[in-house]
């Protein structure tokens, strides 16, 4: 790989000797090669730091699709607790129709979730995230 910095270092003091040598045209053709290095280095940062970018960027997707997993542990946990209480708040018969009714539309619900947490996982492992 070429060293842009050094090359630029180089053509300025090429550009200098052929200025005090009188030759304008080598120097025009020095310049010129000097900023088409300037771009490549500007460039070649330009890279990098689109690199570094898009590398946090994956990194804070992972972590919050990490913790996203935890919360939807968590919403499992607290519609299982609901749907106990309301077994036993009612009579029984009462009470354990609406926590089946409760439980399959919670059910449905964490489904739709985890359809759709699973569709933004796969989606960033198949964008390597």
């Amino acid at each position: 790989m070429i060293d842009f910095q050094k090359e630029i270092q180089q053509l300025d003091i090429d550009i200098k000797k052929a200025l005090v040598e009188g030759s304008e045209a080598i120097a025009d053709n020095l310049t010129g090669m000097k900023t088409e290095f300037e771009k490549q280095l500007q460039r070649t940062k330009l890279y990098q730091e689109l690199y570094r970018d898009a590398e946090k960027i994956a990194e804070d997707a992972k972590q919050m699709l990490h913790k996203g997993m935890d919360r939807f542990e968590i919403l499992g946990y607290e519609g299982q607790r609901l749907n106990d209480k309301l077994r036993y708040s009612f009579e029984s018969h009462a009470g354990a129709m609406v926590a089946n009714e409760f439980g399959e539309k919670r059910k449905k619900v964490q489904q739709f979730l985890q359809d759709d947490y699973e569709a933004v996982a796969s989606s960033c492992r198949a964008n390597m995230l």
